[in-house]
């Protein structure tokens, strides 16, 4: 007897028997098996493949924070007509209508996307490009910033299961400050300060004055001097307007 692909016969039953001319023993065809597993690597949560039988499905679902490809985080396996286990390469949503052979499929971990939010933008992200699940990048303030709440120039970032990357950091302008910054700010003799002024305000010397005191200035911004009565200021042997910065 031979039995039609996908199929099989149990060899001890594969002859009909004629007595008094009747068929015994009549064989069986039976669904073939695929025995064992397919072979997944990586990271599985959970898999309904084991020793199917010819025409039926199962899934292989990969643990969170991993896919077999993007965004697909399951593989659909059919066993065939040759006892052998079938990737389903067809729409996940209808039944397994096309097939194809492969020795083994992974379960990766997904890849977290760039778009750090860094308040102010005034930081740098690049170390965090094709960041992996639960691994971490660096996320640093450009130079002259430091976050709002800690201080710190960089904060780490972890890749999370919905591709998002984990972390806070607020760039804000650094500032100068404490007592070494005190006595160099107070060594100018025979003048008094007038207050903050922004670096980029184009009003130098006469620019915006955003704050009476100098004792604890921001990045990018500066002093304002002023010269004492019969004193003025010099700079590389060329008198300047008494108001400087």
């Amino acid at each position: 007897t031979v039995c039609a692909e996908g199929y099989t016969v149990d060899p001890s039953q594969s002859s009909f028997r004629c007595e008094l001319g009747v068929f015994t023993d009549i064989p069986v065809c039976q669904r073939a098996t695929c025995a064992g597993s397919p072979t997944v690597t990586g990271d599985v949560r959970r898999s309904t493949c084991v020793d199917l039988v010819f025409e039926d499905e199962c899934l292989v679902t990969c643990s969170v924070g991993y896919e077999v490809t993007e965004g697909q985080t399951f593989a659909s396996f059919y066993c065939g007509q040759q006892s052998q286990y079938e990737l389903c390469t067809g729409p996940v949503e209808t039944a397994c209508s096309t097939t194809e052979h492969v020795s083994s499929v992974a379960c990766q971990p997904i890849t977290c996307s760039f778009d750090v939010d860094v308040s102010g933008n005034h930081g740098n992200i690049n170390s965090c490009q094709g960041v992996a699940f639960e691994e971490s990048c660096t996320v640093s303030c450009l130079p002259g910033y430091h976050d709002q709440d800690t201080g710190v120039a960089s904060q780490r970032f972890t890749c999370q299961a919905d591709r998002t990357l984990l972390g806070a950091l607020n760039c804000v302008p650094a500032t100068c400050e404490g007592a070494a910054y005190a006595s160099s700010l107070y060594a100018v003799q025979n003048a008094r300060h007038l207050g903050q002024c922004l670096l980029d305000s184009g009003q130098d010397p006469e620019c915006l004055q955003v704050g009476t005191e100098c004792t604890a200035m921001a990045f990018e911004t500066r002093c304002r001097w002023v010269c004492g009565p019969g004193y003025q200021y010099v700079s590389e042997g060329e008198v300047n307007p008494s108001v400087f910065s």
